[in-house]
């Protein structure tokens, strides 16, 4: 397996690691790697009211930082308006309260662990015109 393909088949393992993990905390995963012309969100979960847009470090280790510290600002605002476009998808979805978290997912000797980060970021949400 190539280096690539390999980094690939652990990011999607942390994604379903996370998908797992979030499904045991009573959520509802409505969608996976969505994606748009703003990019792609890696988990679109529900909770009642609550809509939790996930992103998913993965990092052999922490050895070159927390995988949650990489998702930057530029980042942030491809997720902000990835999800302004999923919800324009799903106008069932307008009276969700959004949430943006990281799971930052590192391997400890044979197990994964996941650094769970609610609120990691935030979008000033106009319930009008879903502008973020």
């Amino acid at each position: 397996m190539t280096g690539a393909n390999a980094r690939m088949n652990a990011g999607a393992r942390a994604e379903r690691y996370v998908a797992r993990l979030m499904r045991r905390r009573g959520f509802t995963i409505l969608a996976r790697n969505f994606r748009s012309k703003a990019g792609e969100i890696d988990l679109i979960a529900q909770q009642g009211e609550l809509l939790v847009v996930m992103e998913v470090r993965y990092r052999r280790s922490d050895e070159w930082g927390k995988p949650k510290d990489t998702v930057t600002a530029g980042k942030q605002a491809h997720i902000i308006r990835c999800a302004q476009d999923y919800l324009r998808r799903h106008p069932e979805l307008k009276r969700a309260r959004v949430r943006f978290d990281i799971a930052g997912v590192s391997r400890r000797g044979l197990f994964l662990t996941c650094d769970w980060v609610e609120n990691a970021f935030h979008a000033d949400l106009s319930r009008g015109t879903r502008r973020w």
